[in-house]
Order: structure tokens, then sequence, then C-alpha cells
């Protein structure tokens, strides 16, 4: 089969988490950055949110095994019923996120896990791009696929964040200088709740990625190809 080399070629990853911290106990934010500094995290900034929209006032990030993370936090009077501190992982790794984890127990904070995208990434060919926007189906989604953008930076949307418990983007992308296609599945906090998903991440490498996607008129065919574990980290 024409296709099947595509998806023997093709990698995983976890692309991005997303989570809560709740402080309970008598630990501070304060304590908690001064625990990452002396962890080895390297802090590149920490300002001040200007835009007054934004809910939370102050923002950090540091940089870890060339991958950046976010801190949002100091939250603002009119918006009690967000966490205390608010984290995205760019590019996360298993070691890092057990170490959060560790820290986070180890001051009395609570962590919840909101959101985790996978990336699988495809040698590109405009062929195979035209087959994920025809035949690229999200399972029990009831809202059509749409394109978004011009050229080669059109985006095909499957899924909608604010109201479903998953999504998927289908998008061209760049890595270490060769184009790729990426199919990026996107896993909110209901999804996330079901599989168990916590901060050590150690349900993800298990997921069936073909109880979230299939093809239309190929399932038949392909759908031992979304078979695999994540095998994400």
């Amino acid at each position: 089969m024409v296709l099947r080399r595509y998806f023997d070629n093709c990698s995983l990853s976890v692309d991005k988490v997303s989570f809560s911290i709740v402080i309970i106990g008598n630990a501070t934010k304060k304590e908690f950055f001064e625990a990452l500094t002396n962890l080895g995290f390297e802090c590149k900034r920490d300002y001040r949110i200007k835009n007054n929209k934004k809910k939370y006032k102050r923002r950090r990030k540091y940089i870890v095994e060339n991958s950046v993370i976010i801190f949002t936090y100091q939250r603002r009077n009119d918006a009690s019923f967000l966490p205390d501190i608010w984290c995205v992982y760019q590019d996360p790794s298993r070691p890092v996120l057990n170490l959060l984890d560790s820290l986070c127990n180890s001051l009395g904070f609570v962590t919840k896990v909101s959101q985790v995208e996978l990336a699988i990434d495809f040698p590109y060919t405009r062929k195979l791009k035209r087959f994920f926007n025809k035949y690229l189906y999200l399972k029990f989604n009831r809202g059509n696929p749409c394109v978004v953008g011009k050229g080669d930076k059109k985006s095909c949307y499957s899924g909608n964040k604010a109201k479903n418990s998953k999504t998927t983007i289908v998008y061209q992308k760049i890595i270490n200088g060769t184009n790729h296609l990426r199919l990026e599945l996107i896993l909110n906090r209901r999804i996330i709740k079901r599989l168990n998903l916590d901060l050590r991440m150690e349900v993800v490498n298990n997921l069936d990625l073909s109880q979230f996607v299939c093809f239309r008129k190929f399932s038949h065919i392909l759908s031992k190809f979304f078979n695999w574990g994540c095998d994400a980290f």
C-alpha cells in the first residue's frame, strides 16, 4: 500500500502539557520558585503581564533541557477561582515532569493536568496532506472540519477546543530543516480525567489513538496503524 510508508516512518511525541498547581498548606509560591532554581531550572524572564484583560498578573519563563516552561501566577482579585499557578510546558520530558510532580508533592501542592497535545509527524507530501484533509475523522465529533489560513500555512481543524474534549489539527511544520506534516491531537480535561493522566504521564505510552481518530472509508485498512501505543517518551 502506497500510504503505508508514511505511517511506518512517522514519529510520535508529547508536544505540550498544561497543568494547574493549587497551594495547600504553609508553603508559598516563593519557596516553589526558589526550589526550581536550586534544582537547576534557569529563569529567563520574570515579568508583570501588562494586558489588563489577563486574569494573572505575573509570568515566569524557564528554560530546561532546551524546552520552555511558563508559569503564570499572582491571579487578579476578580479571578479567585483560578489555580494559584498555571503552567504550560512545551516539548516536555518525562524526567522533568516527574521532578515537578515530586516537588509539588513535597511542598503540599496539588497538580491537575488540563490539556495534553500529542504530535505525530509524517514526511511531508502534498498527496498525504490532501489525504488527511479529505479522510481524517475525529470520532464522536458533531462539527465539520474547517481549513484556516492560506497557501502553505493552511491548517485543517476538527473539533472545537472550547466545546470538545479532543481536537485534531493538521499542518506543515519545519523540523530540523525538513518539511513535515504534523497531526496534532489535543486532549482536554474530560478525556484526561477518563484516562487518569496525571503529571507523571505514565499512561500516555499505552494510549490507543484509534479511539480518537480514524479515516473515513479507509478505517478497515488503516486502523491497525493507529493501534500503536504512543511511545511518546
